[in-house]
């Protein structure tokens, strides 16, 4: 759920779950979100983008069949943002 506190209102945002839970997966949504909002785009999207690029990295490391301790592959998709 995001809450925009300048423009107002909800949104549900989710992703269907379709793979293992990787560590460290809430710190690379935090840091998409945190560089949207330091480039000054809308809340809503830059949810919408960090719940993207997570649910990407996640399906890449389920591929690339990391072990889920080892964290989320992320960086062969920052070229995405």
């Amino acid at each position: 759920m995001a809450y925009d506190g300048v423009h107002g209102g909800y949104e549900l945002i989710s992703r269907k779950k379709e793979y293992e839970s990787y560590a460290g997966t809430g710190d690379v949504f935090a840091s998409v979100l945190t560089a949207a909002m330091t480039r000054q785009e809308n809340f809503t999207s830059g949810v919408k983008k960090a719940a993207d690029f997570v649910s990407r990295a996640v399906a890449l490391s389920h591929k690339a069949g990391i072990p889920m301790t080892d964290g989320v592959c992320f960086e062969p998709l920052l070229n995405r943002l």
